[in-house]
């Protein structure tokens, strides 16, 4: 038993050692690096949900495009970036109000531009 666990194990360790990506050395071994196991998304997501989770990045990022460049500035330092509304107002050039009033406005457009997401109904 000890010695066929033993080779499973070198078997094992030879089979993920030619996973590794990179160059190989001269020496003729491989440059250490991360695996191409430990490179591989983590499973507990569908590709299903992964594919949905995108499609719905991408129709969020274009949303923010069509807002008004002043709110998408807001939206995108405070919420994305995560400025305060002081740090975002300094950068703005505005008050802190201004940044906070601005970014209810952008929050409520991307609500009326993204009601069919939080419908479920992705287009």
């Amino acid at each position: 038993i000890a010695s066929n666990l033993a080779k499973n194990h070198f078997r094992r360790f030879k089979y993920e050692k030619r996973l590794l990506p990179g160059k190989i050395t001269s020496s003729g071994e491989r440059e250490s690096g991360p695996g191409l196991i430990d490179m591989i998304e983590d499973d507990s997501r569908k590709p299903d949900e992964s594919a949905q989770q995108a499609e719905t990045r991408g129709m969020v990022q274009e949303a923010i495009g069509k807002l008004p460049s002043q709110f998408r500035e807001a939206v995108i330092l405070c919420d994305i970036e995560g400025f305060s509304y002081d740090e975002a107002a300094d950068i703005m050039g505005c008050s802190a109000m201004t940044v906070g009033s601005r970014i209810w406005r952008a929050r409520d457009r991307l609500a009326k531009l993204l009601s069919h997401i939080k419908n479920g109904d992705i287009r």
